[in-house]
């Protein structure tokens, strides 16, 4: 791993989330459960820091 002083690395993560977009996975079988809701914290959070989030719920699909 490189070494980069404080600033060079504040620079990169600014650009990475500048980019960043996450799918998450909802597996459970029920679409609006648990699992759903815990998925949704996390979404808030990060879309709070501006990245782009989609849950996909693919429980109980056949």
């Amino acid at each position: 791993m490189e070494n980069y002083d404080i600033k060079e690395q504040i620079s990169i993560n600014s650009k990475w989330r500048d980019i960043m977009r996450v799918v998450a996975i909802n597996g459970s079988p029920k679409s609006n459960g648990n699992t759903f809701h815990a998925l949704r914290v996390v979404a808030d959070e990060l879309e709070k820091e501006n990245i782009e989030v989609e849950i996909i719920h693919i429980g109980n699909k056949k």
